[in-house]
């Protein structure tokens, strides 16, 4: 893999078939469309392969928490939701927004249930953007989170005809069949006896505080996508027997990119990620956020996360709702994630 220039003739044409069939067109789309419920049981080797995976490591999901025992990252819940839109209509795309409301702990071992509705669609310069939402509730009926996606169709612009064809890779999930093909591929060989939950306690005092003022930073997280981790993040989700735009050179130059695009959802995990660092529980129970990917991620970038306070909210039962800007840039000052984080600080002692 390598950021090989798109040949002549490839990303001329939006994708109409790929290897499942035809994709979803945007007149196909119907807001108000029900995608249906799925039920989900988070296990704790699944928790500990996506803190390995993304390199997110934090004592609430691997040993303990205050919620009695470990929590589920966000980044768990990303594909749930996806599956949902996916059994429902065939669109390869780009993943483009993530908004978020946490209300409730993620627990591991607990079968909850989501439901998705399609809501929204529109044309932004001349790109096609559809987006959904979905709402995760417990066994006693609890709203555990509620969730908004959105997706451009095509990284092609629509003045370009859908009328292209190739034996690449989709996102489809309308068949039994295909929705078994993209079950997560959790690691089989992860030892299930090989994890530090439940073996003690580690106290975390969170960095936010009830005195930080307006302006005051968020911790800070990094990564090198080199070519060994990126291959290692989008094989995880993205290998199969049709190459994609997030694995091979010719699927991605074929929707219109120059090289294998990183998942957004990644890089958009890592403002949940200091998000978490920052408000500790009060992101577990009470975290917000709402992010947009600005542009294309690809191999050999080095990402920082950052955020700052932006403004302070007293709620009514004493806390404190910090808000905050929050955006991922490369080393050479690119934006690729932009947004909004908040989270909830304790009662002030007095």
């Amino acid at each position: 893999m390598s950021d090989t220039p798109n040949p002549a003739g490839l990303g001329q044409v939006r994708i109409l078939r790929d290897a499942a069939g035809l994709r979803t067109t945007y007149e196909e789309v119907e807001i108000g469309k029900d995608l249906g419920t799925a039920e989900w049981t988070p296990t704790q080797e699944q928790i500990d392969q996506v803190c390995e995976r993304m390199e997110d490591h934090h004592p609430y999901y691997e040993v303990d928490s205050p919620f009695g025992g470990t929590v589920v990252p966000l980044s768990m819940t990303y594909l749930l939701t996806r599956g949902l839109f996916s059994q429902t209509y065939s669109v390869r795309g780009l993943f483009y927004k993530w908004g978020v409301e946490l209300l409730e702990p993620i627990r591991p071992g607990v079968t909850y249930k989501v439901q998705g509705t399609l809501t929204e669609k529109w044309i932004k310069n001349d790109r096609e953007f559809v987006a959904y939402e979905s709402v995760c509730r417990d066994p006693a009926g609890t709203v555990v989170f509620r969730t908004r996606r959105a997706h451009v169709m095509d990284f092609i612009k629509r003045t370009a005809p859908k009328v292209g064809e190739g034996a690449v890779g989709t996102s489809d999930a309308r068949t039994p069949e295909a929705r078994e093909a993209r079950k997560p591929v959790w690691d089989a060989n992860w030892p299930v006896d090989d994890t530090a939950a439940g073996t003690g306690r580690i106290e975390v005092r969170p960095a936010a505080r009830w005195d930080l003022p307006v302006g005051a930073p968020m911790p800070t997280t990094s990564l090198y996508f080199s070519r060994a981790k990126f291959l290692k993040r989008q094989n995880q989700y993205f290998a199969g027997a049709n190459p994609t735009l997030h694995v091979d050179v010719e699927a991605a130059q074929q929707e219109g990119l120059p090289a294998p695009v990183a998942s957004a959802p990644d890089l958009m995990a890592m403002c949940h990620q200091i998000a978490m660092q920052f408000f500790g529980a009060g992101w577990i129970r009470g975290g917000r956020a709402e992010v947009t990917s600005t542009r294309p991620t690809y191999m050999h970038e080095y990402l920082t996360a950052q955020g700052v306070v932006k403004s302070r909210e007293e709620l009514s039962d004493g806390t404190l709702r910090l808000h905050c800007d929050v955006w991922v840039e490369n080393q050479k000052g690119d934006k690729k994630v932009v947004g909004t984080v908040s989270g909830i600080v304790p009662a002030a002692q007095v």
